[in-house]
């Protein structure tokens, strides 16, 4: 399964401003990424610039963030609507990933 992960507001708890040496990882969230990619694709998509790549590549890995790739300049946007989002910001985000691979593929690795 391929899994598209934001950076700023999902494995960071910052959303804005551009000092990105500064961001405090959510670990919870980077903790499930690395179980996920295990046995998924893992493609990070930052609406960071591309100028950006070598301090946003030192936080990850920094971080321990395990990804496959990374894509830089993500249109900005105030809303984002998709059959597939799961909002990082609320409630039972790890649950409805969980729930979406066991739907889609018949298993959740642990």
């Amino acid at each position: 399964m391929d899994i598209m992960v934001d950076i700023d507001g999902t494995l960071t708890n910052e959303r804005s401003g551009f000092n990105y040496v500064q961001r405090t990882p959510r670990l919870d969230i980077i903790d499930l990424i690395n179980k996920l990619y295990e046995s998924h694709r893992i493609t990070l998509w930052t609406s960071r610039h591309s100028e950006d790549e070598q301090v946003t590549r030192v936080w990850l890995a920094e971080h321990n963030v395990k990804f496959h790739v990374l894509i830089f300049n993500k249109p900005w946007y105030d809303i984002f609507l998709d059959d597939k989002a799961i909002n990082a910001c609320e409630g039972k985000y790890i649950e409805q990933v969980e729930s979406t691979i066991r739907r889609d593929r018949g298993g959740f690795v642990e």
